[in-house]
Parts: structure tokens; sequence; C-alpha cells
């Protein structure tokens, strides 16, 4: 439907299936605390953009808080 809108998501698996937390870049000004309830609040690392794409910025806050940590 016309009502949808695309997300982005940084993420990394491995060949033996381990994963890291994604990024997921929603565009959009806000999250919106409806999207997830109390007990499915998902421990990716979430952020908005204007565009719904990637940046530098972006993508080097992902590498230091989330790739560095958990690799």
């Amino acid at each position: 439907p016309e009502n949808r809108e695309w997300v982005s998501v940084i993420e990394s698996v491995s060949t033996i299936g381990y994963y890291i937390h994604p990024l997921v870049l929603f565009k959009i000004k806000e999250i919106q605390t409806s999207w997830f309830t109390a007990n499915n609040i998902p421990d990716w690392l979430i952020t908005t953009t204007s565009k719904g794409w990637t940046s530098n910025d972006i993508g080097i806050r992902w590498l230091k808080e989330v790739f560095l940590p958990e690799t």
C-alpha cells in the first residue's frame, strides 16, 4: 500500500551464523513509541534520517557503538 515507507538496515552476519546488532534507519523525524510494546523493545541501534539513507556520520557511529565492541 502507499502508506508504507522503506527503512535501511546495516547489519553484519558471519558465515557461521553469528550476528551483531543491526542499525535501523527510518525516514522520519521521530521514532513513534507506539511501534514497540514494553515487552517487545528491540536491542538494535535505531536512528532517523531525512532521506532514510545512511551517511558517513551514521556509519561511523554504528562502527564505534556496535561493530567494534561486538567483534
